[in-house]
């Protein structure tokens, strides 16, 4: 089966629909070498080994990711990840193949990647840059409600033309909190195709009038942050200051096989493009106040 994700033609044979990524039309017509990222499985012959659960590492060549009693994705050259389970493949299983193990692809394929959302917006490209639990998500459901194309949720897959940096595009889906769902027409008006226990947010499809399945130049990035003051601020911040928050927002800064390369990705992320901080209150009013500051800018 193939799909599109992240700009790349993947031939997988698992049936990834069911976590929103959309089949693509295998015809005659297509380029064997346009398939440039594979996923397959070995079943049945996963065994316990002795590492802590959720361990991960990486390299140019090859990375792993353990779940402890269920299976380990391992991932080579930048093209291929084999999942190893035992007994049977359910969502559980599947739904991480979309987080570190592609992530780890794409690393090795010395791309900048970081957890950062990223919308369309009245013509103009946003990054939002953050941790877990940093509104990434949440600030992308209300600007998709208000008219935004949603490039990417979670991880931000960032490749660079004439050092100018552009957003891939990812999956049509979004993850949103039940303690949120209501508060967004995404979530409100559909069910959920997936739970996600471990951060007990759900996730959502989207339709092609809210998902952006190409890649598009970054024009402003926002940090945003939470404040204890019922107050909101939005401010352009120094070059020297987002390139601290960058680092802190890449997804795989701790390794060293591709240090300089990805400090020179980050430096060049920074210098080309206007970076603000947005400090606001945890609570709904929040989005509208940045519909405001992102409309004068």
């Amino acid at each position: 089966m193939l799909f599109e994700i992240y700009g790349t033609i993947l031939n997988s044979d698992i049936d990834l629909s069911p976590l929103g990524l959309r089949k693509l039309e295998e015809t005659k017509t297509l380029n064997p070498d346009a398939i440039n990222l594979e996923f397959f499985l070995a079943k049945n012959m996963f065994l316990e080994r002795d590492m802590l659960d959720n361990q991960t590492m990486v390299n140019n060549q090859y990375g792993y990711y353990y779940k402890k009693n269920l299976c380990i994705y391992e991932f080579f050259d930048g093209s291929t990840i084999r999942i190893t389970y035992q007994n049977q493949l359910t969502k559980e299983i599947l739904y991480p193949l979309l987080n570190y193990p592609l992530a780890a692809i794409f690393y090795q394929r010395k791309n900048l990647v970081m957890h950062a959302s990223a919308i369309r917006y009245k013509n103009k490209t946003f990054l939002f840059p953050g941790t877990t639990m940093s509104g990434k998500s949440s600030i992308a459901a209300y600007m998709i409600d208000i008219g935004a194309k949603l490039i990417t949720e979670d991880i931000c897959i960032i490749s660079f033309v004439n050092k100018d940096p552009y957003a891939i595009s990812s999956y049509p889906t979004i993850k949103i909190s039940d303690e949120l769902k209501e508060n967004f027409t995404t979530s409100k008006e559909k069910d959920d195709i997936f739970f996600q226990e471990k951060n007990n947010r759900r996730v959502y499809q989207l339709n092609n009038t809210q998902f952006l399945n190409k890649k598009s130049k970054i024009d402003f990035i926002i940090f945003p942050e939470w404040s204890r003051s019922k107050n909101y601020d939005f401010f352009e911040i120094k070059k020297s200051v987002s390139l601290k928050k960058i680092l802190q927002s890449s997804f795989f800064s701790y390794a060293d096989f591709n240090q300089e390369d990805f400090f020179k990705m980050n430096v060049c992320l920074t210098e080309g493009v206007r970076c603000f901080q947005f400090k606001r209150y945890k609570d709904f009013f929040s989005f509208k106040y940045l519909d405001e500051f992102i409309s004068k800018i």
